[in-house]
């Protein structure tokens, strides 16, 4: 037995792309007056050696292949090989888009506080969860296509990155910002300029973009159109003329993009159709990314009313603002079950105990943790799920 060639182009070309994406994260590191030595020099050799060492691992299971005859463990070889690329990129992706900002930004004086608001990192989650949950799901129909996964992987969290930058700069034209509740936004604080803020938005946009024409070359002209509709979404949500975020229209927004939108193209660019399970699995992660928004609003609720920026948490108030998470969270649980197969998702209900009591007991800048802790329940969600659904 050996395997097909079609697998061992895909991983020589994912070999080659993690290269490039490798080269690419040292450059934008070296534009950084602060990093640090240390830490940069760790994750420099983690990345640099990944790709050869999965490279080395490949060549063994293609010699087990051929000298053993044993398809079952020659089986379960390779699907830790595609999990431990999923998670490779994951690196990647996080470590280029912090980066790429601080190269953006050179002459802002705090690089560390700069390199953490504007693009979020707590919230990063949404964007990276879909990616993964839809490439377990295309997997499991046996259309995996390492190349196009990385290249979702890397467009879903440039057009969150672009977003959350375009939220920053319109909050602050729109005066939202004046009374913040949650951590320091740069454009309010006077870290930096209105301008750079929203120039670097359009960059994360173009990037996002870029990648995505590239993907849309492997699955097609669908993709162009998930993309811009994805990034006009992504700059509408608080910008433009009738910003939907200030009419109660985020938590639909969020569900839709971050949640159906993002897993089912993920599956899309890989399989060329969206089988059932993509919208049952798209629908898990959209109600665990709205619940990261909805802690937001929650916390944010009784300055954004100041503002009249009438999110869905002001228009309902706090109680009902409560209950909604517990539904999403309810919902989210669910579909995972009802997917059928393992239960694994069901582990990460531990760690809903944390973020699920400070959002019944808590307001204002108590709930700031509550983000974070959301946004790791969903990622650790995600990967349990995709568990589940790798075959």
């Amino acid at each position: 037995m050996r395997l097909s060639p079609s697998l061992q182009r895909e991983f020589d070309q994912f070999v080659l792309l993690s290269r490039d994406s490798v080269r690419s994260l040292l450059n934008a590191a070296l534009l950084s007056r602060d990093s640090d030595p240390s830490q940069f020099a760790l994750w420099s050799l983690v990345l640099i050696a990944t790709p050869p060492a999965m490279y080395a691992f490949h060549q063994l299971i293609d010699y087990s292949a051929r000298h053993f005859q044993k398809a079952a463990i020659i089986e379960h070889a390779i699907q830790v090989d595609r999990m431990f690329f999923l998670l490779y990129g994951m690196l990647v992706a996080a470590l280029v888009a912090a980066a790429t900002w601080e190269a953006l930004l050179p002459d802002v004086a705090d690089q560390e506080i700069v390199g953490s608001l504007p693009v979020r990192p707590r919230t990063l989650a949404a964007s990276v969860a879909p990616v993964i949950v839809g490439t377990a799901v295309a997997e499991s129909i046996g259309a995996f296509r390492p190349v196009a996964a990385l290249l979702a992987l890397f467009s879903s969290v440039f057009i969150q990155i672009g977003t959350n930058l375009a939220n920053d700069y319109s909050d602050f034209k729109r005066g939202a910002d004046a009374e913040r509740v949650g951590p320091q936004r740069v454009t309010q604080s006077g870290l930096v300029q209105p301008a750079m803020v929203r120039r670097a938005a359009w960059i994360a946009f173009g990037i996002a973009m870029a990648l995505g024409l590239a993907l849309a070359l492997i699955a097609g002209w669908p993709i162009v159109v998930i993309g811009v509709v994805s990034i006009a979404a992504g700059w509408l949500y608080t910008g433009g003329p009738w910003p939907l975020g200030y009419h109660g229209l985020g938590d639909l927004f969020v569900f839709l993009f971050f949640g159906l939108v993002a897993t089912c193209g993920t599956v899309y660019a890989q399989a060329l159709e969206v089988p059932p399970q993509a919208w049952a699995s798209g629908a898990a992660m959209g109600a665990l990314s709205t619940a990261i928004l909805v802690v937001n609003n929650l916390r944010d609720r009784a300055t954004d009313a100041k503002v009249g920026k009438n999110t869905l948490a002001v228009k309902m108030g706090a109680r009902a603002t409560r209950i909604e998470y517990v539904v999403l969270l309810t919902f989210a649980f669910g579909l995972a079950i009802a997917l059928g197969g393992r239960p694994w998702p069901l582990l990460a209900l531990l760690l809903a105990i944390s973020p699920l009591r400070r959002v019944l007991r808590g307001e204002g800048a108590a709930l700031n943790p509550a983000l974070g802790e959301t946004a790791r329940l969903q990622l650790a969600f995600a990967l349990l799920l995709a568990a589940e659904l790798w075959r």
